[in-house]
């Protein structure tokens, strides 16, 4: 089963986040073609993913080009 993240990319010199697709092991098959934004139907929604968001701030940053 697949799965997917939200995750810190660089793409022409510019540090946005995007989401990632990633296969059964773990290795990357595609991302967003662009940034997304934090959005919700709700307020908790929207806390939520803005949790997720700040998770992928922990992470090491991707290169879009790669």
């Amino acid at each position: 089963m697949s799965s997917w993240e939200w995750r810190v990319m660089t793409r022409d010199d510019v540090l946005a986040i995007y989401e990632v697709y990633y296969d059964e092991s773990g290795r990357i098959v595609s991302t967003s073609a662009d940034p997304t934004f934090p959005s919700g139907l709700t307020i908790e929604e929207l806390r939520e993913n803005l949790q997720l968001y700040a998770e992928a701030l922990t992470k090491p940053v991707l290169s879009y080009e790669e």
